[in-house]
């Protein structure tokens, strides 16, 4: 790698990288055609657009062209959040299955005792977890999620159907932010 360059790994494997240039900030454009600043063109290492690096001194003059200018620190802040995010589900262990099922163990203890071990396993809550969190769901409602899973896994283990059933339980939470945006249509 060269020196201005990092590499991002999960679990051992790269999944991601940048290069920095360093003294520059990264331009983004404001998508409006003639509005041009010179510059070593790149892509952004988050979103995959567009972009130029310009020395720190003609930040104000980006600016005031438009352009969104990001310093070094924020570029590989704004990476490792889209990786984090990209990547949750990955990150979801059998451990912090058990840790989450404790804590929330702390306010529902005899939830907690009638879903694991004897309805589900914390693999199959797991799998659950990580489909929800790849989806970007919310799993902040975990009583809601662990009652869901209590009520319907005497009918099934499959991992897929649970994550439905949860997902229909979690109905509001997963539409609501799509609530202002349809607020804007109503007559």
């Amino acid at each position: 790698m060269k020196p201005s360059e990092y590499r991002l790994l999960l679990k051992g494997n790269p999944v991601a990288r940048g290069e920095l240039v360093a003294g520059h900030c990264l331009a983004l454009s404001p998508g409006e055609e003639g509005l041009e600043i010179p510059g070593i063109p790149t892509t952004d290492p988050a979103f995959g657009l567009p972009a130029v690096w310009i020395p720190e001194s003609r930040q104000q003059e980006a600016t005031r062209a438009g352009y969104t200018v990001v310093d070094l620190s924020t570029v590989v802040a704004t990476h490792l959040t889209e990786l984090f995010k990209k990547h949750a589900d990955e990150l979801i262990t059998r451990q912090t299955v058990l840790q989450l099922l404790e804590n929330l163990g702390d306010s529902q203890q005899k939830l907690v005792d009638e879903l694991t071990p004897g309805l589900l396993s914390p693999g199959i809550i797991q799998k659950v977890i990580q489909n929800l969190v790849r989806e970007r769901v919310c799993i902040r409602d975990l009583q809601t999620i662990c009652e869901t899973l209590a009520d319907h896994a005497v009918m099934t283990k499959d991992s897929e159907i649970l994550t439905e059933y949860v997902r229909q339980a979690l109905a509001r939470t997963i539409t609501k932010p799509y609530d202002r945006k349809m607020a804007l249509f109503t007559f």
